[in-house]
């Protein structure tokens, strides 16, 4: 009787240790796959933070082109107000001068300006 258990043919030994060899290497290509995903998983994780890092410098260049291009556009528009008001300014003065000047002449020449006052 046996009381260590089965004794097994050299066939079946060598298949136990064929098993337990390609179990060994079964645990090392997925501990080195596993190696790999890291390694694969780091490399996105750096290209991700580069890409967020120029997002934010694009981002930052966008809200300078954009400030910089609405301080043009404002002091644009003061010019334009002012060279519009002073035209105006200067146009009504003109008038006002002139119809001074008419105002004279008429007194001057002996014209009554009817102001509607009797």
């Amino acid at each position: 009787m046996e009381a260590a258990g089965p004794r097994r043919s050299p066939i079946e030994q060598a298949m136990l240790r064929l098993r337990d060899t390609q179990v060994q290497l079964s645990t090392s290509k997925i501990r080195a796959s596993f190696a790999r995903m890291d390694d694969t998983a780091r490399l996105f994780q750096i290209e991700y933070e580069e890409t967020c890092a120029m997002l934010a410098r694009v981002q930052a260049h966008q809200e300078e082109v954009a400030t910089a291009c609405f301080q043009v556009v404002e002091d644009s528009v003061v010019t334009v107000q002012r060279v519009i008001r002073g035209f105006l300014a200067r146009r009504l003065f003109r008038q006002a001068v002139t119809l001074k000047a008419a105002v004279r002449v008429q007194r001057v020449a002996g014209l009554a300006v009817d102001t509607g006052a009797s």
